[in-house]
């Protein structure tokens, strides 16, 4: 068995179609049969120490719904302990306007040190975890995280190196963003198309965990 979903009814058509290799667990038990890979929706506390036994039997996790940090910090030791891989499903790593900025951090194109800067509105603590994650994931020698934006505004990034910047301004569910660079005396803007970031998420979660794929050495996932 490829992928296990351990998720809430409302959900069931819509993940199912996002991943075509994943069968659903028809209640909350543990499986007879050890699947590839479990992805866990965190809506109940039976959910909640499933996931902790799904990872003390090396069945690696994908986690959904996500909010309680200090139960995250128990699983994520539990799978340290056991050498299984858990992840973070709704990184903002796959936001199209993130996503972008990685490109860039990657080209080449930045000169020195980078820093980073963010500005939102965080609905509970794992949201400035995510806010970190992306600012590592850039490769930042520093990050400030503002959090006294209004309720609802729209996150603000931006990334400061010696020869520019790099601004976007972006919603946590992938709608259209706005883009600016500027980068030795040359600026360009545009705005990015929405796209949903979980789908892109799922999708490559759903290849790694097909075959031979090895879920462990995927970089794009956000891991425990």
């Amino acid at each position: 068995m490829d992928i296990l979903c351990y998720i809430d009814s409302d959900d069931k058509g819509r993940l199912a179609a996002m991943m075509p290799n994943a069968a659903l667990a028809p209640d909350d038990g543990f499986p007879a049969e050890k699947p590839r890979l479990a992805v866990v929706q965190l809506s109940t506390e039976v959910r909640r120490m499933l996931a902790l036994q799904l990872v003390r039997k090396r069945v690696p996790v994908a986690l959904l719904g996500a909010s309680d940090t200090n139960y995250l910090a128990g699983l994520s030791a539990c799978a340290q302990r056991n050498h299984v891989p858990a992840i973070l499903l709704e990184s903002w790593r796959f936001i199209p306007a993130v996503s972008s900025v990685k490109e860039i951090c990657d080209s080449g194109c930045l000169v020195g040190g980078r820093a980073c800067r963010l500005v939102f509105h965080p609905e509970n603590e794992l949201e400035k975890l995510r806010a970190q994650d992306i600012a590592d994931w850039f490769g930042c020698a520093s990050c400030q995280i503002v959090t006294d934006a209004p309720e609802g505004a729209e996150v603000h990034l931006t990334i400061t190196a010696d020869n520019g910047t790099i601004e976007t301004s972006f919603s946590l569910d992938g709608q259209q963003a706005r883009f600016k660079v500027s980068l030795s005396g040359h600026t360009h803007e545009r705005m990015i198309p929405k796209a949903n970031p979980l789908l892109s998420e799922l999708a490559i979660l759903s290849l790694s965990a097909k075959g031979s794929g090895k879920i462990r050495s995927l970089p794009l996932l956000m891991k425990l």
